[in-house]
């Protein structure tokens, strides 16, 4: 990805909005505690120590967490650990393990299934969740990699489109792909398709909006980043030419 696909990226993405991420780690609550990035034009444009007066959103870290912001999170599943919010708002955990089971939808008797959610492009690399329906209902929300009846791999940015209806189911798989048997797969399709599915996931909206926003802006920063590397591995190999 060259600079400008990757600004193109950031303002399909973000609507060209630029994003104020406040960091804790750990037990750094106090208010010189933490640092903040500010994120704009698919670029990392400032990163200081302290809190801000107006963050668009806070994320709190363990004590290993930095590290996930340039590495990846181990394995994925350590994201469990992570807790997010709008100012002002509660402290919960990184989408998807956000959604809460649901209660009141309407049952579809023989639809106990498992879904694999393989999500890539979040702030801390590829992760994977699994989602647990039970009748229809979704029920359990569990990180990591395990037995599952279907399997989602798709862009982390893509699927929160879909949450929050930017986006529909096919164009959020775009370049993706769903694995399983046609049976399961037809099952998990017409769980997911439901008005109330839908109303379910648009639990926490605005949140998964800025989430979406911040991982535009890191994904591309990342190739950018990428590419400044590879050009100076050229010029070096030009040099000891």
């Amino acid at each position: 990805m060259i600079p400008d696909q990757a600004t193109m990226f950031v303002g399909s993405n973000t609507g060209g909005r630029d994003i104020t991420v406040q960091f804790h780690t750990g037990e750094d609550h106090d208010e010189h505690g933490g640092h903040t990035q500010i994120f704009a034009g698919g670029r990392l444009h400032s990163w200081k120590p302290g809190r801000t007066r107006s963050p668009d959103l806070c994320v709190h870290l363990p004590e290993d967490g930095h590290d996930w912001l340039i590495v990846g999170a181990p394995a994925g599943d350590c994201v469990a650990d992570v807790q997010v919010h709008i100012p002002g708002e509660q402290l919960g955990p990184f989408p998807p393990g956000d959604l809460q089971p649901a209660i009141g939808m309407s049952e579809i008797p023989g639809a106990t299934l498992v879904v694999q959610h393989i999500e890539r492009g979040t702030p801390f690399g590829t992760v994977a969740i699994r989602q647990h329906f039970e009748e229809g209902v979704p029920v359990h929300f569990e990180w990591g990699l395990g037995g599952a009846h279907v399997i989602v791999n798709a862009r982390f940015g893509a699927m929160l489109g879909y949450r929050i209806g930017d986006l529909t189911l096919l164009e959020a798989i775009r370049v993706g792909r769903i694995e399983g048997e046609l049976a399961n797969v037809s099952l998990a399709t017409g769980i997911v398709a439901r008005p109330e599915y839908r109303d379910y996931l648009a639990t926490n909206a605005d949140l998964c909006d800025r989430i979406r926003r911040w991982s535009a802006h890191v994904v591309a920063a990342r190739w950018q980043s990428l590419q400044t590397l590879e050009r100076v591995r050229r010029e070096e190999v030009l040099l000891d030419a």
